[in-house]
């Protein structure tokens, strides 16, 4: 998140998980979007905020950089310290299992398997630790 920003996620109902009913800090379940804003929402000790009534969406996209510009506020520096990429060849053992021999090349320390079940509204994980021979 950019300094002196914040963040929250939306949920909807569990009738339409697409309409919006409470903002919180985090959302999992029937996630419905996420709004970012340059002042707190003070969120109840309960961890919600219910919505009365629609919210009033514009109608059309901004970018942050337009929302900024158009409210008068500091467009924030880009703070990612990573870059998404595809993984090449060479890290395929990072996302597979490879041959013993591999794993102790990278220093695998074990291999989780995760299936996201029927219509993927299940998650389902295993977590396999390796046994490696540590030798000087």
């Amino acid at each position: 998140m950019p300094e002196d920003w914040y963040c929250y996620d939306l949920r909807g109902s569990n009738y339409d998980p697409g309409e919006p009913v409470t903002m919180e800090p985090s959302v999992a379940v029937n996630h419905a979007g996420t709004i970012l804003t340059h002042e707190p929402v003070r969120i109840p000790k309960e961890g919600f905020k219910r919505l009365k009534g629609r919210l009033d969406f514009c109608g059309y996209h901004l970018t942050l950089k337009d929302f900024c510009e158009e409210r008068g506020l500091v467009y924030p520096e880009d703070n990612h310290k990573f870059t998404i990429r595809p993984a090449s060849e060479s890290e395929a053992g990072i996302f597979y299992a490879m041959m013993p021999e591999q794993d102790a090349e990278l220093t695998a320390i074990g291999h989780v398997r995760m299936d996201f079940g029927h219509g993927g509204n299940e998650f389902w994980h295993t977590w396999r630790l390796l046994c490696l021979s540590l030798s000087s």
